[in-house]
């Protein structure tokens, strides 16, 4: 039995809270939990919020999985909520069927960009220096959240390696500093999961 995914709304005017609750609490496997203002840890799986500042989504992304509903389809705007800890950005304009693929993808957690984003300029590296596969790997680490220590786990490798991969991503892509290097990590993911 597939198990369904509790998506809250959040921060949505009534007529469009109302109206996305609707046609989502229409989908198979999908139920719309009523907007209490509070979100436990474990109440829901998914918070679908309306455009919202980097704070809120920083607050909803720990105890939920978090789905931007935006205004517009700037693609730096969905990076701003991808740092926050959104892991979905979808334009409002969006026909239904995205927002629903959003939702799953998000539900299993998955990074999500609406096609009408179109592709963030993916940091690329500087003259012919191309990453190596270990490099890209500690990148797309980087771009899911986790820290060095838990990159060297996952990895099996010690954290001075971890570091040293680090050091070496930042020289070939000319990033300063970890802010730079996060939206580097998560627009290069997103470049790359959408060539596949």
């Amino acid at each position: 039995m597939v198990q369904e995914v509790r998506i809250r709304l959040c921060k949505f005017s009534p007529i469009i809270e109302y109206g996305l609750g609707k046609l989502l609490g229409s989908v198979p496997g999908f139920q719309v939990i009523a907007d209490r203002g509070v979100t436990r840890p474990g109440h829901v799986d998914i918070v679908c919020a309306a455009s919202a500042d980097a704070g809120t989504v920083v607050r909803l992304s720990s105890r939920a999985r978090v789905l931007v509903m935006t205004d517009s389809s700037d693609a730096e705007e969905a990076q701003r909520y991808f740092l926050a800890g959104a892991l979905g950005c979808v334009s409002a304009s969006a026909p239904l069927r995205t927002v629903v693929e959003a939702v799953q993808r998000v539900a299993r957690g998955q990074r999500f960009l609406a096609p009408d984003f179109g592709v963030p300029t993916p940091v690329g590296p500087v003259g012919n220096e191309e990453l190596s596969p270990r490099e890209t790997e500690v990148l797309s680490h980087i771009a899911n959240g986790r820290t060095h220590d838990q990159i060297a786990r996952t990895m099996g490798i010690s954290r001075h390696t971890v570091d040293t991969y680090v050091k070496r991503v930042r020289k070939k892509l000319s990033l300063g500093n970890k802010a730079e290097l996060t939206r580097a990590a998560i627009s290069t993911q997103l470049a790359l999961s959408r060539a596949r």
